[in-house]
């Protein structure tokens, strides 16, 4: 059985998986639909900077256009999910993250904390990097 699997039934607190640990697409969706979680995807290939990483996870979670743009910010719309609707919990893949970027680095850092604030609460997340 897969992390992400025991994640979803509760076996596992939700957290980050990267690489080998990140099953394939069709056995996300699966799991996704059978936990009634919901998927965003998060493209980080042409990111350059604090605002382009900012901007890439407020288009692939769909942040409310009303969100800042700046880490206070985008750490604030990571602990408070409440805009994505009432959902058990939320599964993001990021694709072709490019880990010597600093920003990138800065800013994945922040995703690290609010997986793990949001562990106990209502909508744990789940971070899936490939």
């Amino acid at each position: 059985m897969t992390q992400l699997g025991e994640m979803l039934r509760g076996e596992r607190s939700p957290g980050v998986l990267h690489g080998r640990d990140v099953p394939s697409r069709r056995v996300i969706e699966r799991l996704v639909t059978e936990y009634g979680w919901q998927i965003r995807d998060v493209d980080l290939a042409d990111v350059d900077g604090k605002q382009g990483f900012i901007e890439a996870w407020a288009r692939g979670l769909g942040f409310p256009a009303w969100h800042g743009k700046n880490w206070d910010a985008f750490e604030e719309m990571l602990h408070d999910l409440s805009w994505l609707g009432d959902l058990p919990g939320c599964i993001v893949t990021v694709h072709r993250m490019r880990e010597s970027d600093a920003d990138v680095e800065f800013g994945m850092a922040i995703v690290e904390d609010a997986v793990e604030r949001r562990r106990e609460g209502e909508m744990p997340l789940i971070v899936l990097v490939r």
